[in-house]
């Protein structure tokens, strides 16, 4: 998995399958 994080969502981490 990554971990995106955003600037613009700086309250949560997103988590996108491969």
């Amino acid at each position: 998995m990554l971990e995106i994080n955003l600037p613009e969502f700086h309250q949560a981490s997103f988590y996108l399958p491969e």
